[in-house]
């Protein structure tokens, strides 16, 4: 796949199946709709709306944000 074709694939998805994700009430990405109910057993991490998910408030510099991702995205993983 080319640089190109990887570029459009990104831009074209389902609206109706993710979620804004939002730092700092900021949207710096989507998630999707199917990864809702994992993330609502992480309420340390995260704040879940209706309609959009947030990083929790307390992680509030890059470091802290990256480390609270990894910690999400590895114990995803490892947890199947």
């Amino acid at each position: 796949m080319s640089f190109l074709e990887c570029l459009n694939a990104c831009n074209h998805f389902d609206r109706q199946a993710v979620l804004p994700f939002l730092i700092d009430h900021q949207q710096v990405g989507w998630i999707k709709k199917t990864h809702y109910p994992l993330l609502k057993n992480r309420t340390e991490f995260f704040q879940l709306d209706i309609d959009q998910v947030h990083l929790a408030d307390q992680f509030n510099n890059y470091d802290q944000r990256t480390h609270a991702i990894a910690e999400v995205v590895l114990t995803s993983i490892f947890m199947r």
